[in-house]
């Protein structure tokens, strides 16, 4: 996806939701025409673009970005976790009554001010109600394993109604050829959202190994506690603040929460992958330093917005307290 960035990177700036698109699809054409075996095997995909027009969000599978923004109302306050998800659910519940336990492997982390959340994608589940109609439409089938004693486990997943397969949890992705068979596609599913200089303050893309043990809020204030100690660099063990990146630390501290979910249940951990851009970075990016001989003026707008973006105080773009999508200051 690099080489076709670098490409045609000036569509981006123009129509980003077509180059998302665009740049998708051609990733998973040259997948299926390079000889590799993908028949049960794939990945997810996100997307993140930030121009003159926003930040636009394409996603792919069951990954998850989101957005951390200062709040209306400015306050002392210290930040509070999420009470929906102090306990760990296991993954292999019963049918009737899921086994609940406290993971004593989650920590609680307080940062010095509340940041807001605003999620830039969705999951996407073969359960939801669009997915699940188009992958039955296509000759698949929603549901979960089924365990020795006829009780379901697990996510949903997509099945084949002549042989048990694929099982793929989420309903698009790249690759899975045999999934896309039977209704799963590659079809990148964008949203696009103003931008607030000085408001904004960071972007978290991750796989579903951060989310499962880590929910938006635990996730958002761990990154604001621990950012401003990092040093950016190193990848000595173990993990501190002095020898870390703070996307780093995120992937340890899932892991380390992990844990505590593999002592009790017999799972693996799941991928663990997690990019932290902080716009004070990405507004001081060096648009030569990224080019090299790509560089020409104007090239790379995507990037340097710091001094070319224009606040509208009249218009907000947030629609309901979580920002609504929108796309040149309309809603999608």
């Amino acid at each position: 996806m690099l080489k076709y960035f670098e490409k045609y990177f000036k569509n981006f700036e123009e129509d980003p939701k077509s180059s998302i698109e665009d740049m998708v699809k051609s990733c998973d054409d040259q997948l299926f025409s390079s000889g590799i075996e993908t028949s049960l095997s794939g990945t997810t995909a996100l997307i993140i673009v930030v121009n003159t027009l926003g930040i636009h969000a394409g996603s792919v599978g069951d990954s998850r970005a989101i957005l951390a923004t200062l709040p209306k109302k400015l306050t002392s306050e210290k930040s509070t976790q999420q009470t929906t998800d102090s306990s760990r659910v296991s993954k292999n519940p019963d049918s009737t009554n899921a086994f609940i336990y406290k993971n004593i492997y989650k920590r609680p982390v307080n940062p010095s001010r509340k940041l807001s959340i605003i999620t830039l994608t969705i999951d996407q589940k073969p359960n939801n109600e669009e997915e699940l109609k188009r992958i039955n439409n296509s000759g698949g089938i929603v549901e979960k394993i089924i365990d020795d004693l006829g009780q379901p486990i697990g996510p949903y997943r997509v099945w084949s109604k002549k042989i048990h397969l694929p099982g793929l949890a989420m309903s698009r992705s790249i690759g899975d050829r045999f999934a896309h068979e039977i209704g799963v596609v590659s079809t990148p599913i964008i949203n696009s959202f103003t931008y607030y200089p000085n408001i904004d303050q960071f972007i978290v893309i991750a796989s579903d190994g951060i989310w499962d043990v880590m929910n938006n809020s635990e996730v958002v204030n761990f990154i604001e506690k621990f950012r401003y100690s990092t040093q950016n660099e190193g990848n000595s063990y173990p993990a501190r603040t002095s020898n870390s990146s703070i996307a780093r630390l995120v992937c340890e501290e899932a892991r380390y929460r992990w844990m505590g979910i593999v002592e009790k249940e017999d799972v693996m951990i799941d991928d663990i992958s997690c990019v932290v851009l902080e716009f004070n970075d990405l507004e001081n990016f060096s648009q030569e330093k990224f080019l090299g001989e790509f560089n020409k003026e104007n090239m790379f707008r995507s990037i340097s917005i710091g001094s070319t973006w224009k606040k509208d105080k009249g218009n907000t773009g947030r629609n309901d307290p979580v920002r609504g999508s929108v796309a040149g200051g309309q809603n999608l």
